[in-house]
């Protein structure tokens, strides 16, 4: 039996659990014995900075493109609408956009998942620019682009991952 279609919980459960024990003592000394048994030094020289792009990206990725059961729902489901409840796009700069996040959520989840998909995103500094275009050749044909700095990047995983947990357990178990 094919089991991918666990894989958008256990996305959502594995990042519950990086942000559980992030801070423990625990997972920082396995982070510094990982780093000393393969020879790799981070700027530091104690930890490796976990949070970096490849694990944003991984976050961003389970919850906008594996999580394909968020693109069946209309914007007025109660998914979207505890987003906008708990002000999901705050922190981000809208650069360019076609609908507001609160008026077509929807929109904006699709274009952060073609974002992703097709690798239209950069690391300026500490901020993340994404953007998603109506034909690839042409860069002026960017219809949304964001950018958020990297300090409020757990409040909108946080928001994210609790909001994702909720829908796929009503659809996998109807809770």
């Amino acid at each position: 039996m094919d089991e991918k279609h666990n894989i958008p919980l256990a996305c959502a459960i594995n990042t519950a659990i990086i942000f559980e024990v992030f801070q423990t003592e625990d997972f920082i000394n396995a982070s510094k014995k990982i780093l000393k048994q393969h020879n790799i030094y981070s700027e530091n020289n104690e930890i490796w900075p976990f949070f970096n792009l490849s694990y944003t990206i991984y976050i961003f990725y389970s919850f906008f493109v594996a999580t394909k059961e968020i693109y069946d729902l209309k914007n007025d489901h109660y998914f979207y609408k505890e987003l906008i409840s708990e002000n999901l796009m705050k922190d981000f700069i809208i650069m360019t956009e076609k609908a507001t996040f609160n008026s077509n959520p929807s929109y904006h989840f699709n274009c952060f998942r073609n974002s992703i998909s097709h690798l239209n995103y950069k690391l300026i500094n500490d901020e993340m620019v994404f953007w998603d275009m109506q034909n690839k050749k042409k860069l002026e044909s960017k219809h949304w682009e964001v950018k958020i700095h990297n300090n409020n990047l757990p409040r909108i995983f946080n928001i994210l991952n609790q909001s994702c947990i909720k829908l796929l357990n009503e659809i996998k178990y109807g809770n």
